[in-house]
């Protein structure tokens, strides 16, 4: 999966489908909700079969960050 892919499927997640981009603060997506936290952990579970913790995702500040997690994760399992 690309980056293009991984904005795409967040945006369908949150029905914002081509508002997102690598530059989109998760701070704006979470809007600090723990159900939108639980949303983004349990979508990188279902997608990629990766489990991060609150504090992995408050570390990311972009999308671009979690796909750089999301990718340095998936290396670590392969």
């Amino acid at each position: 999966m690309d980056l293009d892919q991984f904005i795409r499927i967040t945006g369908e997640e949150f029905n914002k489908t081509g508002k997102f981009s690598k530059e989109t603060l998760l701070a704006d997506i979470i809007e600090f909700s723990s159900l939108n936290v639980l949303i983004i952990i349990t979508l990188i579970k279902s997608e990629f079969n990766i489990m991060l913790n609150v504090g992995t995702l408050r570390n990311c500040k972009t999308l671009g960050d979690l796909f750089e997690i999301v990718l340095q994760k998936k290396a670590e399992k392969n």
